[in-house]
């Protein structure tokens, strides 16, 4: 449910950037292709990328591994990365790459963790969306900017939120501040990817998880008026609010996140310790189009 909401909410942004009528579309890394399902049904001609091409080619969709195969296929009318850029080594090279494969009036979006963002400087190292090693590049809005102009693309529209990777964002990185470790545990957990330590460890993360929900909220249901000693009673059912909140928080991440984690979270995290980089914030799809030549640009 979660995914099929993302990707409409992507299709609505497709819309809004072309206009008019579908056209010829590329996504690169575009996942189990969810994305590319709902644009085509939408009336798109539509291929992607992908590493692993098995899951979207199985939904019947032509997927290739190389951003080379594409030039055969060239010119596209959108081309989109929706969190891919982040896993480039080579992002330059890539816009490069991209330039060429573009329509004179084509538009690309680009959306990437925001390294400039609330969630980034408030967490610092413990922020969700670092992610190190799998996101090998972080850019704020200015860097981003400065990229793409520096590659021939004019930045036209942009966007700052999308709720499913907020809510991410907010929830596991302040479990990564309450819960020092292995960060993003309780992702791979949601996601049911079984990180290397153990069934134990898995089952003491998930514990963990409710007794730190638990915590801030019997820490936060305080009374009013002159202190007071509660009785056994009150505490206890201040206890169970807590447990039962927590609960609800889990229950809640599991069936929002879970679905979405494993259809557009599609890398695995290496089982290496992660390297400390500097802090960043949630996400922001950007829109360009070539700066020449070009008709018509919306900006806000």
């Amino acid at each position: 449910m979660t995914a099929s909401y993302c990707a409409r909410r992507r299709l609505r942004i497709l819309r809004q950037v072309v206009g008019g009528a579908a056209g010829h579309l590329l996504d690169i890394g575009c996942g189990d292709g969810t994305f590319l399902l709902a644009a085509r049904t939408a009336g798109w001609s539509v291929v992607g990328t992908e590493m692993n091409t098995a899951p979207a080619r199985q939904a019947g969709l032509a997927v290739y591994p190389n951003i080379s195969d594409m030039h055969s296929r060239a010119p596209f009318d959108a081309i989109t990365l929706w969190h891919t850029f982040e896993h480039l080594a080579g992002p330059r090279a890539m816009l490069e790459d991209i330039r060429r494969l573009l329509s004179a009036n084509g538009a690309q979006i680009i959306a990437v963790p925001n390294a400039g963002g609330l969630q980034a400087r408030i967490f610092g190292p413990q922020w969700f969306h670092l992610d190190v090693p799998r996101h090998l590049c972080h850019f704020t809005r200015s860097s981003l900017a400065n990229l793409l102009q520096s590659e021939g693309f004019l930045p036209s529209r942009e966007w700052h939120q999308e709720f499913e990777y907020d809510l991410l964002g907010w929830s596991q990185s302040a479990l990564n501040l309450l819960a020092p470790g292995r960060p993003n545990l309780f992702f791979d957990l949601l996601r049911g990817f079984q990180p290397p330590i153990g069934k134990l460890a898995s089952a003491a993360a998930w514990l963990a998880t409710v007794l730190s929900v638990s915590s801030m909220y019997t820490g936060n249901d305080l009374h009013h008026g002159p202190p007071e000693r509660p009785d056994a009673r009150q505490g206890r059912a201040t206890s169970d609010k807590g447990v039962k909140v927590a609960l609800l928080f889990v229950f809640f991440h599991r069936r929002l996140c879970g679905p979405l984690a494993n259809s557009l979270f599609h890398h695995r995290l290496h089982s290496k310790a992660r390297p400390k980089v500097p802090p960043k914030s949630h996400s922001k799809p950007l829109i360009t189009k070539p700066m020449t030549p070009f008709k018509k640009l919306s900006i806000s």
